[in-house]
This record gives C-alpha cells, structure tokens and sequence, in this order.
C-alpha cells in the first residue's frame, strides 16, 4: 500500500505511513484532528501544547513529539485527544523512538485514538521490545499469556516477562510468579513464584502481594506463616485489593498471625463487602449476627 502523502510503500494491513505518519487506509479512523493538515509539521508552526512558542523551540524533536504524544494521552495541559496523541507517537516511532512505538501499541491494543487492532498492537510491541523497552516486552509477553492477536504461547510469553524482569519491570515479576505458581511455559515452581513474587510485591504490585500472602497462610513453597501472610495480605488490603481484604478479616477473625480482633475483622470484611465480594459480605453478616445473639 502507498501513502498518499508522501508515496512510500507500506504493508498491505499498515494503517500509518512509517515514512512521514499519514494514515494510508481509509478504513481506519486514525488522524482525523483538525489541529493541524500535515502529517509532518513545519517546525515554524506554533506547538499545539498551547505554550504559544514554535514547534522547534518548544517540542520540535523526537522525544518533543513523545512528550506531544503523552501529553495528549494523558489531557495534560491540553485537552485529552487520543487521535492526536496517536498522530505524535507515530511521528517519533517512524524514527524508531521505542517509547513511541510501544504507547502505538497500547493504543493499537485498547483501541485508543484508533481501531482496534491486535495485530498492529503485536508488530509495535514487537519493534520496541527489540530494541529493550521493558514494558514492550512485558506487553509482548501478555499477547503471547493471552493469545491476543496470535496464538497462545507460554514458551514466548515466557521469554518475554522474563526479559522485561531482568530489567526490574514488576507487572512482568508478577506476571513470572504466576507462571511458575501455574506452570504455565515452565514447570511448576513454587519456590520461583515466591521469588517472583516477592520482587514484584516489593515494588508495589498488589496481585504479587495477595499471592505473597496466601502462599505464606496455606504454607505453598514456603513454610507456613501467619504473620508472613498479614503482612503481605495488609498491603495488597490497604491498596484496595478485596480478596487481600477478605483474607486479612479472616485472619482478624480466627486470631491467625495476629491477636484475634472482631473490630478489625469487621473493617476489612466490610471493605471488601463495599467492593462486591459475596464471602465478605456472608462472613460479615454471620459475624455480625454473633455479636447481637
């Protein structure tokens, strides 16, 4: 397919030009904003972050067009344009900008600013992932987890958490502890998960935290330990995870790890009753009934 733009050849399925970022299938709805008509701006043009300075002396680079992209992604300082923010990230990511490439792919992906498209998602994700973005890898190893626009592999996605890992990314430290707790493109390994885990649940990721703390309460790849499992169970609980919630009442409740406290019992099942969980709220209710009778 040619662009219409600039007359570059692209693939068939591409939706931007990777020469100069028009959109070259008019199937797709992408750029289609009014702030500007040309895919390539001049750079004498005024920046559309509304600084009122030039594009060249406010963002006119390739990690300029980046912060453009970002900035429309996120409505920061400027009215929240996907559409937009997808037109920007193309224009760095046709210069192999691995920051651009892989907000392409969420984009792709989410099908924000643009049709959805897992395949196109894939080959963004693909490109920034070779060239060391963690979270592209992490990205990657989740289209090969789910199957989201190629087959499931857990072999590939495998190797993808685990490059995105090595670089500290914790979503893909989680992602890892799952595989082995599951044995999923490895041989089920409780003593990895933990160690996966804890790496991720250091860093903040609630789902690790949760896992932490029901290996530690039933005793799986590590010796059993209550106060373990409050512990990681309090987190994942203060950061609003409901099951992590429902768990640490539980606790509260038959005095496991901790001094048994129906007050604080009460708080976490109540926190988790509030969100839904049906166990919080039956355990609420019986509780709650044994106090009045």
């Amino acid at each position: 397919m040619f662009c219409k733009k600039c007359g570059a050849k692209n693939d068939n399925d591409a939706q931007f030009c990777t020469t100069c970022g028009e959109a070259v299938n008019s199937a797709q709805p992408a750029y289609t904003a009014t702030s500007t008509t040309a895919a390539v701006p001049a750079t004498a043009e005024m920046c559309p972050c509304g600084s009122g300075r030039s594009l060249r002396d406010c963002h006119g680079t390739i990690d300029g067009y980046v912060q453009l992209g970002s900035k429309f992604y996120d409505g920061d300082g400027v009215q929240q344009n996907y559409t937009e923010a997808a037109r920007w990230y193309q224009l760095a990511a046709a210069q192999e900008n691995s920051e651009a490439q892989c907000m392409l792919g969420v984009m792709f992906f989410r099908g924000f600013g643009v049709q959805q498209n897992y395949v196109e998602a894939m080959k963004w994700y693909q490109l920034a992932a070779a060239n060391g973005h963690a979270w592209a890898q992490n990205n990657l190893g989740s289209m090969f987890n789910n199957g989201n626009g190629v087959q499931q592999d857990y072999a590939e996605a495998m190797k993808w958490y685990q490059l995105a890992a090595a670089q500290g990314n914790s979503d893909a430290q989680c992602h890892l502890g799952f595989m082995f707790h599951n044995g999923n493109g490895a041989q089920r390994n409780y003593t990895e998960a933990i160690k996966w885990f804890q790496l991720a649940a250091t860093q903040g990721e609630t789902e690790a935290q949760f896992m932490l703390g029901g290996m530690f309460e039933k005793g799986i790849g590590v010796q059993q330990n209550y106060t373990e499992a409050i512990k990681w169970y309090q987190l994942a609980a203060n950061q609003g995870h409901a099951f992590g919630q429902y768990n640490l009442g539980c606790l509260y409740f038959y005095g496991r790890g901790v001094e048994r406290d129906y007050a604080e019992a009460v708080k976490w099942l109540r926190k988790a009753a509030e969100q839904g969980d049906e166990r919080a709220q039956e355990s609420l209710d019986e509780l709650l009934g044994r106090k009045l009778t």
